[in-house]
């Protein structure tokens, strides 16, 4: 007799599966998933002579939902000169799983031109520092964080105007 009790992410609800066997092997279709988050297995096997094993566990998570991403740098509508370092960064987090890898999309002024950077990871800040900024015009930054079960998270958007051209002065006369 093989037994799997399972303990759902909020640590309160409890459900024993009977394991089928096949041999020395058994197993449960487990479908109950519906629920994110952490879930604790534990097995519990006695044999006919009523001894009894509940030394065996294991978990898994489920999850969904993509990382929650938080822009730090650029600003929106932030100025920088011609050839200047852009700080390109943005805080990442993951409720159950870890954040894999974080990524910024930039596309240049001419619409065409895209470049993908992989940020840095340092604790939970993720960064890059941006130099490709030879031409003036907008440039806009769209983030991309997924976590180790490859959900994504694309909402996050920021932008930044590259501008070294002075204004235009027109002649003065005094009246």
């Amino acid at each position: 007799n093989v037994q799997a009790n399972v303990t759902y992410p909020n640590n309160t609800t409890r459900e024993t599966l009977r394991l089928q066997g096949i041999g020395d092997i058994y197993n449960f279709s487990f479908g109950n998933t519906s629920t994110e988050g952490h879930y604790n297995v534990t097995f519990i096997a006695n044999d006919t002579g009523g001894n009894m094993n509940i030394s065996e566990k294991t978990n898994f998570t489920v999850d969904s939902t993509g990382p929650t991403t938080r822009i730090t740098s650029p600003l929106a509508n932030n100025f920088t000169l011609v050839n200047s370092v852009v700080n390109i960064s943005a805080n990442a987090t993951d409720l159950f799983l870890n954040v894999d890898v974080v990524l910024a999309n930039i596309t240049y002024p001419d619409n065409t031109t895209k470049e993908q950077l992989r940020l840095v990871r340092v604790g939970n800040m993720y960064n890059f520092s941006f130099g490709n900024t030879s031409s003036e015009g907008h440039y806009n930054v769209t983030f991309i964080a997924n976590d180790t079960a490859g959900n994504m998270n694309t909402t996050e958007k920021t932008n930044f105007t590259v501008d070294s051209t002075g204004p235009a002065v027109a002649s003065f006369a005094p009246l």
